[in-house]
């Protein structure tokens, strides 16, 4: 009925909260079984061929407007925020994607949060996308998506093959390329997994 599920709704978010600060600070995992790591308002035709994008330096209107544009080249673009529940969180009043707090305490969240994320995505058909905005490595280093997003990725090969993006002409997209591809190298898990991966191609926009 659907005076039930409003009726169980803001116990169903409390209960989402609860898991995504327990795995905030203790690192341990998602405990929803990917519930909160799945992407809401996917299209139909999207379902298992969605473009997970791992992204640094973008402003919301630069991404706003690359996921338009991904979208116009057939592609269905998902970000971890605003895309998925835990995403929904992290832009709440008060939240403010976890701006206020120090990285040792936001560190094991954004961990598990990407792990998640990607092994979620790691099956989809379409490729994965890296979009920098940084004019240079050196700033792109100790960034949530340097230490988090690439260390995921590493772990869960995307088998739709990987897109880099380099949107500030300040970094060559080929030594983003070569820095991403070292990142990789350093923290994979299993070497066999990533033959699988059919292409790794870097774009200057």
């Amino acid at each position: 009925e659907p005076s039930m599920v409003l009726a169980y709704a803001p116990l169903t978010r409390s209960i989402g909260r609860t898991i995504f600060f327990y795995s905030l600070f203790t690192g341990t995992g998602d405990r929803s079984y990917g519930m909160l790591y799945e992407f809401s308002e996917v299209d139909s035709a999207c379902v298992g061929s969605e473009s997970l994008v791992y992204w640094s330096g973008l402003s919301p209107e630069e991404r706003s407007d690359l996921k338009q544009a991904l979208s116009k080249k057939h592609l269905c673009p998902r970000f971890l925020h605003p895309d998925t529940e835990v995403g929904h969180m992290l832009e709440a009043d008060g939240v403010s994607v976890l701006k206020s707090c120090p990285w040792d305490v936001t560190n094991p969240f954004w961990l598990k949060a990407y792990d998640a994320l990607a092994s979620a995505a790691s099956s989809s058909t379409k490729p994965t996308i890296i979009a920098i905005c940084k004019s240079s490595f050196k700033l792109l280093q100790g960034t949530v998506f340097w230490v988090a997003g690439a260390t995921a990725l590493a772990k869960r090969p995307p088998k739709g093959g990987i897109q880099a993006v380099s949107l500030d002409d300040r970094l060559p997209c080929k030594e983003l390329a070569f820095h991403i591809r070292k990142r990789i190298e350093d923290v994979k898990w299993w070497p066999q997994l990533w033959q699988e991966v059919p292409f790794f191609t870097c774009a200057q926009a």
